[in-house]
């Protein structure tokens, strides 16, 4: 039966454009008045229940797309309105007013927030002399956000090291080495919200003959 369409409207359509001839003349097709009106109750049947389904599909596309936008709306609506609560109940001058609004509306009160460690420990300090006297130190230091760095130096023939820096990068340039400096030390510490890391290890500089001042290159390095 492979000339009958097989989309089901193609072939309702199909029966129906030949009920009519063959119902009219059973004996010319060999077929019996009783399998016409069988088959012409089946094919109206099947139309109908066509017709109903398809409209019902269409009320569903329409159905869906009116849920989708009054999801969309509330969403919007609904999001403006709990954000516009929580900044209320958030600026309240104490906890206890705060939580009392959200237990009004039945909203979780954000939890509080986690303490954050201190930094890390700079690693992998370098220092390198420049050729002007100045010496540029760089480090690293990973999950450090929101950290400074405080730079410490210490002279040949001192004891203890002076700060010479504060930073919120990974690197500074210290240009206030004195001139005539045959070496100096470096350590680097990080801060973050009243916290500190340990110091790093130390790292030294020498410098050439006559000191930092009008150094031309001649240096060593040793961490």
């Amino acid at each position: 039966m492979g000339y009958i369409p097989n989309a089901h409207d193609d072939r309702i359509a199909w029966y129906e454009e030949r009920i009519d001839v063959i119902k009219a003349s059973p004996a010319t097709f060999g077929v019996t008045a009783a399998m016409c009106t069988s088959a012409d109750n089946d094919i109206k049947d099947a139309r109908i229940a066509y017709d109903a389904a398809q409209a019902a599909r269409n009320k569903a596309k329409d159905a869906t797309v009116t849920q989708t936008a009054a999801l969309r709306d509330m969403n919007r609506t609904g999001g403006d309105l709990v954000r516009a609560i929580r900044t209320f109940a958030d600026n309240q001058p104490t906890l206890a007013q705060r939580d009392a609004i959200y237990a009004a509306c039945s909203m979780t009160p954000p939890a509080p927030a986690a303490p954050v460690g201190p930094p890390a420990m700079p690693a992998s300090v370098a220092a390198d002399p420049n050729a002007n006297g100045t010496v540029t130190i760089k480090w690293k230091a990973t999950g450090n956000n929101g950290a400074v760095y405080i730079v410490f130096r210490k002279l040949a023939g001192n004891n203890t090291f002076q700060q010479v820096g504060l930073v919120s990068t990974k690197k500074f340039v210290d240009a206030t080495v004195p001139a005539g400096t045959t070496s100096c030390q470096y350590q680097v510490q990080a801060i973050r919200h009243n916290q500190t890391s340990n110091a790093s290890q130390p790292v030294s500089v020498q410098f050439g003959a006559g000191g930092a001042s009008g150094f031309s290159g001649s240096v060593g390095l040793a961490a």
